[in-house]
């Protein structure tokens, strides 16, 4: 480093030390000016942002005194940021309780989510209910009605993000962390103690798409759940090997080129036999292609696979739809995920 940029960075260092103890009084000033008695501080910080000249970003986290549920985050102090943060973070709360509430209707319930922003949408939840091959498709249909009727209420003020569902055993969140009674719930549902706890205690997931079957109101609005296995990285890394092999064995029994890539398990899920068959689907590449993917694939086949056995038993060219963006429409066989 030079001369120069050790003079900057140690003067940066001084001065954050003193913005440091200053943060949080800004941000509670800043907050009883805008929003008397509504809010109070969590936690504020000064950083030198990036940019061709440096300059301090003040961060803070709040609590909303009317609303134990909501937490308002602010990614830059401003007056103006403030304003929208806190329009968000009572947004999120509201929504965050109309989810609860709906799967708490169809006796399922939420201990955690992932926290990559202020709301749970586009995120993944952790819920509790018993799943077996006998309730399976008795519990698919709650959570469906569950997320449709949530979906539905936040038609006028939210886009239909996708949200990802992590299945747990009744009772798995017993003796898992819980953050300070004091915070919000957005926060303590994502206590990072917590979700990494129960995260690993995941044996299901189900992906969830809503969709509108003809008319343009509330009333056509639907949702789809398919599940699939959780798999650690040794079955992971197993499935893509038997579906490399399976759909190879196939292009050369059908006379067909290329060779085949992994599973792709975003597009994957159970079928309605038990829950061990999973349906995925790999790519058929060129084989001088470095990197088999969506772009360089000569095709799409469907596979079935058993996981028990991690086997394939079956190998299906597809021809998958297409959105307006070029991506695929998904499920890429709505035939075969379960009803």
């Amino acid at each position: 480093m030079s001369r120069r940029g050790l003079l900057i960075g140690t003067a940066a260092t001084v001065l954050l030390a003193g913005c440091a103890s200053d943060a949080a009084g800004g941000a509670q000033q800043l907050a009883d000016e805008e929003f008397p008695g509504q809010l109070r501080v969590l936690e504020a910080r000064t950083e030198l942002g990036g940019g061709p000249i440096p300059r301090f970003v003040t961060r803070a986290t709040y609590a909303v005194n009317d609303d134990p549920d909501a937490l308002v985050e602010v990614a830059e102090l401003s007056a103006a940021g403030l304003r929208r943060a806190v329009e968000l973070g009572r947004w999120a709360a509201a929504d965050l309780r109309r989810l609860e509430n709906a799967l708490a209707a169809e006796r399922i319930l939420l201990v955690a989510r992932s926290a990559p922003r202020n709301t749970v949408r586009g995120g993944t939840v952790l819920v509790e209910v018993t799943l077996t091959e006998q309730t399976r498709a008795d519990v698919v249909a709650r959570l469906d009605r569950a997320l449709t009727s949530w979906h539905r209420e936040s038609l006028a003020t939210s886009e239909l993000d996708l949200l990802g569902i992590g299945i747990l055993d009744e009772g798995a969140s017993v003796g898992a962390p819980v953050a300070d009674a004091d915070l919000p719930r957005m926060a303590t549902l994502a206590l990072p103690a917590r979700w990494d706890r129960l995260q690993h205690r995941r044996h299901l997931t189900a992906s969830v798409s809503a969709t509108k079957a003809g008319g343009a109101g509330a009333d056509a609005l639907t949702v789809r759940s398919s599940l699939l296995p959780v798999l650690d990285e040794a079955r992971s890394a197993a499935l893509d090997e038997a579906v490399r092999a399976g759909v190879d064995a196939w292009l050369r029994s059908t006379n067909r080129d290329g060779v085949a890539s992994g599973a792709v398990l975003a597009w994957s899920h159970l079928l309605a036999v038990d829950l061990h068959t999973v349906r995925t689907y790999a790519h058929v590449c060129p084989e001088t292609t470095p990197a088999c993917g969506l772009g360089s694939a000569l095709g799409l086949v469907g596979c079935t696979v058993d996981l028990a056995a991690m086997r394939v038993t079956e190998v299906t060219a597809i021809s998958p739809r297409r959105n307006n963006s070029g991506g695929l429409v998904l499920p890429i066989e709505p035939d075969r995920v379960p009803a």
